[in-house]
């Protein structure tokens, strides 16, 4: 699924946003923008956040150690889920809708733990 535009919203996702100013803001550039990672990219860190906290992290020079958990989630079910790779927002699902997605050129990535993109 394509990135959407800022005017294409859900209406859940622009009332979120409404109240979370400050993560619109930090996620405004890669929705103006959204240009795909390179197939052949590889990340050497990869965050996991829930509600726009770290909840964990993967090392991928260390991808063997897994998922490194960094605080537990403030909620069993979060309004947005975003992976970022080296910093930059490469998933983002807000209330239920997928809302940045640059990874549609990863789908053969893998970190040799359970987690790849193609089964996220």
């Amino acid at each position: 699924m394509p990135t959407l535009k800022i005017s294409e919203l859900p209406d859940e996702v622009k009332e979120y946003f409404e109240f979370n100013e400050e993560h619109f803001e930090l996620v405004r550039s890669e929705l103006e923008n959204p240009s795909p990672f390179e197939a052949q990219y590889t990340p050497s860190e990869i965050e996991l956040l829930l509600d726009d906290v770290v909840c964990g992290v993967i090392d991928a020079s260390n991808a063997e150690a897994g998922l490194r958990p960094v605080r537990t989630p403030l909620s069993e079910h979060p309004e947005t889920i975003e992976l970022k790779f080296d910093d930059q927002t490469a998933l983002l699902v807000v209330r239920g809708h997928e809302v940045i997605n640059r990874l549609a050129n990863m789908r053969e990535f893998d970190l040799r733990t359970n987690l790849s993109i193609s089964a996220i």
